[in-house]
């Protein structure tokens, strides 16, 4: 097995390496999500801003028939990531965008391209090389250092965008890259909170005169522990409140849980959409409050200045398993904390009527996470800046 493993790195090393020989195009841009999986997230955003602007070749790339087959119904630009248009695509574009890694276009195609890391959101918890304590190492052969290099110098160009000054210095420490290579340039997926034209699917669920409860969770230990509605809420008290007050909660659970299927069907206002494709920042324009815990949505939802109910039920076990977190919890969650259903029930009641609560907070860590002129639409200075560096 160690040999089969030996000969596939050695081959993809060579595809790798040999696609960096290729002629590319500072004008062709190629464009990926979740592993190639989804259309959505920045990327989506972008591309949907970026193919409108005739000086440039933008092409979505994916690996999800699925995705496929919706976008050319809705008539975007889009190849399979291993078909023949899609090989040439990659081989050529000079720039690559994506919201999760590297795979979510074909990595081994684009080597030498020039990556926009627009990454997936912006929050409390601790990512990528922030992640957990700073252990000391057994200093590795000067062949495997040599071998480190080798295989992440076709990805070397690289810029990563965040929103702040804050955000800028996490940033530069999460990606372990100098300021420099950090563009404090906005998130593009929180574009379509002020543009209807970027609004790509209505939602069926949304009827005039009936307000959203949109309830959106962080995933526990990327999904490996199971995630049960049903054990935290009341959902007949929950339904029985969304009845007499004309509302419908949703349930839209993180993408490492969208299997977790709930049995909400007896109910006539709770809706669990976690296993459907519906974007998160249409639900999140048009929820009238949002209830999360430690999830970043929170973040993008503080530029619609809206109630935001923080539901951490689990909070000394997540922090303490889980994820670490860069803000005091309490001085950047505006809104109030709730640790069981019938808090929240009472918060929800409260919310209800007193939309206005909670609103200088709400602005005070908006300007934390988003520097001013990133709290508007931020698509089209991305493409500029973009082109600019061609």
């Amino acid at each position: 097995m160690k040999m089969i493993s030996k000969i596939r790195s050695l081959a993809e090393m060579s595809l790798l390496y040999s696609s960096m020989l290729s002629v590319r195009s500072k004008r062709i841009y190629v464009f990926g999500a979740w592993q190639g999986k989804k259309f959505s997230d920045d990327s989506k955003y972008l591309f949907l801003q970026a193919i409108q602007d005739k000086s440039i070749k933008a092409v979505w790339i994916t690996k999800s028939q699925y995705v496929y087959d919706y976008m050319k119904q809705k008539g975007f630009p889009v190849c399979l990531h291993n078909s023949a248009k899609g090989i040439y695509y990659q081989l050529r574009a000079g720039y690559y965008f994506t919201s999760e890694r590297k795979s979510d276009v074909s990595s081994l195609l684009i080597g030498n391209a020039t990556r926009i890391n627009l990454w997936h959101g912006v929050g409390l918890q601790k990512i990528l090389h922030d992640v957990g304590p700073k252990r000391a190492t057994a200093p590795k052969s000067k062949r495997k250092t040599f071998l480190k290099k080798v295989s992440k110098y076709p990805y070397r160009k690289e810029y990563v965008l965040s929103t702040s000054d804050t955000m800028t210095k996490i940033f530069s420490s999460a990606f372990n890259k100098p300021v420099e290579q950090i563009w404090q340039l906005g998130q593009p997926r929180n574009d379509v909170f002020f543009n209807n034209q970027l609004e790509t699917e209505k939602l069926p669920f949304i009827k005039e005169g009936r307000r959203m409860i949109l309830y959106m969770p962080t995933h526990r230990q990327h999904g490996k522990i199971p995630f049960r509605v049903a054990d935290i809420l009341d959902l007949a008290a929950l339904n029985k409140f969304c009845e007499e007050n004309n509302m419908l909660f949703v349930v839209k659970k993180h993408f490492y849980h969208r299997a977790e299927q709930e049995k909400l069907d007896s109910y006539s206002n709770l809706l669990d959409i976690s296993t459907t494709e519906y974007d998160s920042q249409l639900l999140l324009k048009h929820a009238s409050i949002l209830i999360t815990d430690y999830s970043s949505c929170y973040v993008d939802y503080l530029l619609l200045n809206k109630p935001v109910i923080f539901y951490n039920f689990d909070y000394e076990n997540y922090v303490l398993n889980d994820r670490d977190l860069y803000f005091d919890y309490n001085d950047t969650t505006p809104g109030p904390k709730v640790t069981d259903f019938p808090s929240l029930l009472n918060s929800l009641e409260k919310s209800v009527s007193e939309e206005h609560c909670y609103e200088s907070d709400r602005e005070k860590v908006k300007n934390i996470f988003y520097s001013k002129d990133n709290q508007t639409t931020v698509g089209q200075k991305i493409l500029a800046k973009v082109k600019n560096e061609a």
